[in-house]
């Protein structure tokens, strides 16, 4: 198991009094998934593929989870936050190791290029830059491709103070 970070008593204090004002659901998902340790989401459709590293923003009622997939702790083209995880598609991992390529590739512009290409494939009508930095830094979680926010309400961590930094090259979709 790696921890990205060490809590403090206070954090995990914290952490553990919100836990336990939750709804059922989010409260089973909480106590099981904690914001300090890093994730691997696993990849359904190919075994082989050890996916990307994550880190938990936010459950859902739904029993789904929220989660950070960053240049921090992958090589992507843009971070990410990505909704209605299966807690089974997640397994505790390692920090990646000091050579190991990390960081972000796509530039906002890029990113922005790849995301309206998505929407077309969807029929959805492009965005603006601005509408895109909207969207990512909503609270509320949507889908930047498919414009369609989730059906169940979602719960992030207490004031993301568990979260990592944002990379200052990634850009969440």
């Amino acid at each position: 198991m790696a921890r990205w970070t060490t809590p403090t008593d206070e954090q995990v204090q914290t952490y553990a009094d919100w836990v336990g004002e939750r709804p059922e659901p989010v409260k089973l998902l909480a106590q099981r998934f904690d914001p300090w340790t890093l994730y691997r989401l696993k990849n359904p459709d190919d075994p082989d593929d050890p996916g990307h590293r994550v880190t938990i923003y936010g459950f859902q009622e739904d029993g789904t989870l929220i989660v950070n997939v960053t240049g921090q702790f992958n090589f992507i083209g843009f971070g990410r936050r990505v909704y209605g995880i299966l807690p089974d598609d997640l397994v505790e991992c390692d920090l990646p190791e000091v050579d190991e390529p990390v960081g972000t590739f796509m530039t906002k512009e890029q990113t922005l290029e790849y995301i309206n290409a998505r929407r077309q494939e969807a029929g959805v009508p492009p965005l603006t830059q601005e509408e895109l930095d909207e969207i990512k830094n909503s609270e509320a979680p949507r889908c930047a491709i498919g414009g369609e926010p989730p059906q169940a309400s979602a719960e992030a961590v207490p004031a993301q103070e568990a979260g990592p930094p944002d990379d200052p090259d990634a850009d969440k979709a």
